[in-house]
């Protein structure tokens, strides 16, 4: 009677045993499966974060924020294998130092971080960026010598270099041909002048077919300032000489100009409606801006170029040049690889190659912004002319920005000195003397608050 019974609790037991133990063998297999991944997890024992920005780092809507960061992390964790890289997305161009500076404070600062042109100077001074000199000394793969010099002395402070141009962009003039070639006036020269920059303003202002057209928009006096050669602002931002010859020469120029061009004040000036002969601009600005919805619509249809800014009495075709740098924490524990992982981001040329791809300034490596290959695809894809001859010429005779703190604010009361002058009809020299005593009592306030 049992029997049937027995037999029936003995198969069911055994099935019951059989799916147990068959459980339990898959779950072994998948700890078996995580176990692998924890320790192919647990071999990367470096960690090294990037302290980056969402956006453009030239003020254009760009919706390739991250490209070449993931393609350069990539590549550097593939070469190496025991490094993990990470960076944290969603920090604004807007809020970027102050993330980047609470993070110092805390003592968790990014091992290898983007500088912002206007930064590099506090960064340097509370000591956040490492000496690179060793560093680059004791790696033979790598040599400044690569890079466009100027770009490479955005980086440099009291001889040491502390940071690697990533991206840069020059400022150049922009010059509407059409307007030119309307008003029967010649393409100015390479190494144009003052004196040819007025001539031609002169000739557009007198020519009745250019009523409605403004010779130049957007020339201020720290492109007359650069292009003389004219540095007033000495020893770190402490100290100012504002009574120059100069000074005076650049003044004066600027004076000549605005009589020339205040006979169009009632034109509203827009470069990109065809209204305007000459502007300068960041080359960024004018590759973001040649293809930009706005320049699809203007009114009208021209042909415009580019060209080296021109050169005062007592200076050369010099401009601006904005840098974008990246930089090794003092703070890292992994300076190595910290430095490898900027050199993939700064001198590998398939990664500096997608600047020309997913952003709008320029290389900072030679072999890069010089390639025929990219000439021809900015022509291509953007309809961007890249004339190297141009920049070369322009790169050669750039002028980085100074740096020393509080430059915004010191250049702020130079703007008011500079327009005060401008605007009255009193003497320019004894004006200078006036000033000059005022700029440097303000110096002196803003060192010792």
């Amino acid at each position: 009677m049992w029997e049937p019974i027995r037999s029936f609790f003995t198969v069911r037991i055994n099935k019951i045993m059989l799916a147990i133990c068959l459980t339990v063998f898959a779950v072994m297999l998948i700890f078996d499966g995580v176990g692998h991944t924890n320790a192919n997890t647990n071999a990367k024992t470096k960690v090294l974060t990037i302290g980056a920005f969402t956006g453009s780092y030239w003020d254009f809507q760009n919706g390739y924020s991250y490209h070449i960061l993931d393609d350069a992390i990539k590549k550097f964790e593939k070469e190496h294998p025991d490094v993990q890289v990470r960076y944290a997305s969603g920090v604004t161009r807007e809020d970027y130092t102050e993330w980047l500076a609470e993070k110092m404070v805390d003592g968790k600062s990014p091992d290898v971080f983007f500088v912002p042109n206007e930064e590099y100077a506090t960064f340097v001074q509370t000591k956040s960026m490492r000496r690179l000199d060793d560093l680059i000394q004791r790696d033979p793969g790598f040599s400044l010598k690569n890079f466009y010099e100027k770009a490479v002395e955005s980086g440099q402070w009291n001889g040491y270099q502390y940071s690697i141009p990533y991206e840069c962009s020059p400022t150049v003039m922009m010059v509407n041909r059409t307007l030119l070639s309307k008003a029967g006036i010649s393409f100015p020269q390479r190494e144009w002048t003052w004196d040819d920059f007025s001539a031609i303003c002169q000739k557009i202002q007198e020519n009745p077919k250019m009523k409605n057209v403004s010779c130049v928009n957007g020339y201020g006096w720290q492109d007359a300032f650069l292009s003389n050669n004219t540095n007033v602002i000495r020893q770190n931002g402490t100290k100012c000489n504002f009574t120059g010859d100069r000074v005076y020469q650049s003044i004066t120029f600027l004076e000549n100009l605005k009589s020339i061009t205040d006979k169009t004040r009632n034109i509203e000036a827009d470069f990109y409606k065809g209204n305007v002969v000459f502007q300068p601009m960041l080359y960024s600005a004018y590759r973001a801006n040649i293809t930009s919805e706005y320049r699809l619509q203007k009114e009208g249809s021209f042909d415009w170029s580019y060209i080296a800014m021109p050169a005062g009495p007592s200076g050369s075709n010099c401009a601006m040049l904005d840098v974008l740098s990246l930089a090794v924490s003092t703070q890292t524990r992994y300076p190595k690889e910290a430095w490898e992982l900027l050199k993939t981001l700064t001198y590998d040329r398939g990664i500096q190659s997608e600047i020309f791809s997913y952003t709008e300034g320029i290389s900072p490596l030679r072999n890069v912004t010089q390639s025929q290959q990219i000439v021809a695809k900015l022509k291509r894809d953007e309809g961007v002319d890249l004339n190297l001859d141009v920049i070369s010429f322009v790169m050669k005779n750039a002028k980085v920005r100074e740096q020393y703190r509080n430059y915004d604010e010191i250049h702020n009361e130079l703007t008011t000195a500079i327009e005060d002058i401008l605007g009255n009809t009193a003497n320019v020299q004894m004006e200078q003397i006036v000033w000059d005593r005022k700029i440097n009592l303000y110096l002196k306030k803003i060192q010792n608050p």
